[in-house]
Parts: structure tokens; C-alpha cells; sequence
């Protein structure tokens, strides 16, 4: 699944790199509007199904749109003191997140001629 999420990234310009940023932060999605320069930096800390949850939610801010009007958005969790466009936005890239990630897991077990698993 992250050479999926990993793939999805490089063939839309999308830079992924892994970062050290602190406790609070999980993932951050950046749009530098000088260069149209896109970007998604994970937490180095983060490992397995969490790092692939972080970056399908980044993915989602890109492909939503959430960026453009502004140059990035930071994730940890919905924050009560948010403004109620950045927590819809938030749970937009929530959904994102889950309904690309089942999709793929389908997909991929499918390729590799698993057993498919329909709950």
C-alpha cells in the first residue's frame, strides 16, 4: 500500500518526504504558489498503517483542493478553536483518506490475486 500511496505522489508531482516534526504534528500538506511547487511531509516517527492513514489524508488536501488558497495545511486531529471551514476541511481529508485506502487495499489484493476481503 505505501509504494501505492508513494506512486500516486510521484505521478502527480507531489513530493513525499519523511520529517522530524515533533509530537504534535502527523503530516502536513504544502502548495508553494510562486512555483506550484506540491508537497506532503510525514512524521518520521510514524510507521505502518499510520504513515500510510497520514498520507492518503495529505493526498486528500491535495487533490481536494484545500490548498489552493492557501500555501499548507498542518494535521494533527480536528481542533476545537479551528475555524469551521478548517475542520470541514479536516474531515473532508478524513474521508479521503479512508475511502482511497479501502479502494487501494481492494486493488492491491486483487493484483496480487489474494483473497479478496468484502466486509
Amino acid at each position: 500500500m505505501l509504494k501505492f500511496l508513494e506512486s500516486i505522489c510521484k505521478d502527480n508531482s507531489i513530493l513525499l518526504h519523511r520529517f522530524g516534526l515533533g509530537e504534535r504534528t502527523n503530516g502536513v500538506a504544502i502548495k508553494l504558489p510562486e512555483c506550484g511547487t506540491r508537497a506532503i511531509a510525514y512524521n518520521e516517527t510514524l510507521e505502518g498503517w499510520e504513515k500510510i492513514k497520514v498520507i492518503a489524508h495529505e493526498i486528500g488536501h491535495h487533490a481536494l483542493g484545500h490548498l489552493d488558497d492557501s500555501v499548507c495545511a498542518f494535521d494533527k486531529h480536528i481542533n476545537k478553536n479551528a475555524t469551521e471551514e478548517l475542520n470541514r476541511r479536516e474531515r473532508e481529508a478524513e474521508i479521503f483518506a479512508a475511502a482511497f485506502t479501502a479502494v487501494a487495499m481492494f486493488v492491491e489484493q486483487a493484483i496480487n490475486k489474494e483473497e479478496v476481503i468484502i466486509a
